[in-house]
């Protein structure tokens, strides 16, 4: 045999003892961290709720359609988003579990970025329906429990003190229907307890503003002043329901608050004046509200706030 052969033979069988090196792969680039799950906040909004909500006795916008807060909210967001979806009830006092239940389960299919609830745990606590001050306690849990699935931000109103409806010059409101005023305090203190422990939730306390607003003082709600002498006519003749300046009221304070649990979102994601929201839905409405820019330093940071 050659010596040339046997040198290659003895290289093979050298290199047939050697232990198998694993295959040559191009090193990958590390995986980029995951992105945040979600949308941009205001991208698709839903409402759910009771007759606030639902635009009880606000005008006609259009033939056979009057004015909701869902619309109140999509005329206050200039940027590219998909309109505001309403689940409220105006039947909610009659239903409040199955009205409930229909919104939900409406929202599993609308997968909103953001629900307004201001108005939604009204009835849980309130109603002539609940067989004793226990009872609506229990009726709070009940609401609570029906929120648990959501994973979105929840702007949740409080229970305001609406004892002054009963002499309002149009009674709808019957005095069974209004929980003792130590009930009430339990019913606050109960759902503060309980939006701690969810934080997605964001509570807003729409009593301090009905506080404000039926002391008959001047209402501050960002850089909206409404003063005294008009604060009345942010209410229906019923002492419940907002009115259209009311209703936009409502929302701004509730966007205080947004702003100050989110520091991501910029002001400039949501229209500040009342007069501009109001006139894009019903041009020919005169505004009462009178527009004083915050300072600089509170424009940034402003707390959802009705000054006294």
């Amino acid at each position: 045999m050659p010596a040339s052969r046997r040198l290659i033979l003895a290289l093979l069988a050298l290199l047939l003892a050697l232990p198998a090196l694993p295959a040559f792969q191009a090193t990958a680039p590390a995986p980029a961290p995951a992105a945040l799950k979600g949308e941009p906040l205001l991208e698709r909004v839903a409402v759910i709720g009771a007759s606030v909500s639902a635009g009880y006795g606000l005008p006609e916008i259009k033939k056979g359609a009057h004015l909701t807060l869902s619309q109140v909210i999509d005329a206050s967001v200039p940027g590219k988003h998909q309109p505001c979806l309403d689940r409220s009830s105006l039947l909610a006092f009659a239903d409040t579990l199955g009205s409930s239940k229909s919104a939900l389960s409406a929202l599993q299919k609308d997968d909103p970025t953001l629900v307004v609830a201001l108005d939604y745990l009204f009835w849980f606590g309130y109603g002539s329906g609940w067989n004793g001050e226990k009872q609506r306690l229990a009726g709070l849990e009940l609401g609570l429990k029906s929120l648990e699935g959501l994973q979105c931000p929840v702007l949740l109103g409080d229970f305001p003190d609406m004892r002054s409806a009963l002499n309002a010059r149009v009674k709808i409101l019957p005095p069974d229907a209004v929980p003792d005023p130590a009930t009430l305090v339990k019913l606050n203190a109960r759902l503060a307890a309980w939006a701690k422990e969810h934080h997605n939730v964001i509570l807003v306390p729409v009593s301090k503003l009905m506080g404000t607003l039926l002391a008959g003082e001047d209402l501050r709600v960002g850089p909206n002043l409404w003063t005294k002498n008009v604060v009345p006519e942010l209410l229906q003749d019923d002492g419940l329901h907002t009115s259209i300046e009311g209703t936009t009221g409502l929302w701004l304070f509730a966007v205080e608050r947004l702003f100050e649990a989110r520091k991501d979102l910029p002001r400039s994601a949501i229209e500040s004046k009342a007069s501009v929201i109001d006139a894009k839905l019903l041009p020919d409405h005169k505004s009462s509200v009178v527009f004083e820019p915050l300072p600089e330093k509170r424009a940034k940071s402003a707390p959802a706030k009705a000054d006294h």
